[in-house]
């Protein structure tokens, strides 16, 4: 089953920091786990870690929202990232960024590495010359052909 980290704070929320967290185990098995920053009026920012279903994930932050990675919602004027190994979002925000960020740029390393190598520009060669017509053709091989004597038929 998935745990994750889980608190609601406004203490520290800038720098992504539960005060009095507590570890839960989610109740789905599809679980993911969030951190969320909410920038509020004022100038007051809003810290959540939780638990959540990947449909509900879509809902708050679009079709957009990857299981494993973070993102802005410019909207809700939110920084969120989502997680699916146990106790992910435990670290602060600010280090899920970078775990992630890290993370995505290994795999594009990999990725371009797996490629197979540029396939060199051929060298221009220059395409065969056109048949010669078949009149000419045979025209030659008339000529080769010696002519022969028919013999008259024989009588009998």
């Amino acid at each position: 089953m998935m745990r994750c980290e889980q608190c609601a704070e406004r203490e520290n929320a800038e720098a992504g920091i539960c005060q009095r967290p507590v570890v839960v185990e989610c109740t789905h098995e599809r679980a993911l786990c969030l951190t969320r920053r909410i920038s509020l009026d004022g100038g007051i920012s809003a810290l959540e870690k939780m638990c959540i279903l990947p449909e509900t994930a879509k809902a708050w932050f679009g079709d957009n929202s990857a299981e494993n990675g973070c993102a802005t919602n410019e909207r809700e004027k939110t920084l969120y990232c989502l997680c699916s190994s146990p106790l992910c979002n435990q670290p602060a925000l600010n280090i899920q960024m970078v775990q992630f960020e890290s993370a995505e740029q290994q795999q594009q390393r990999e990725h371009s590495e797996a490629l197979p190598p540029a396939i060199p520009p051929q060298s221009r060669v220059a395409p065969p010359a056109p048949p010669e017509p078949i009149l000419s053709s045979l025209n030659r091989s008339i000529q080769q052909i010696t002519p022969t004597r028919l013999q008259p038929p024989l009588a009998v």
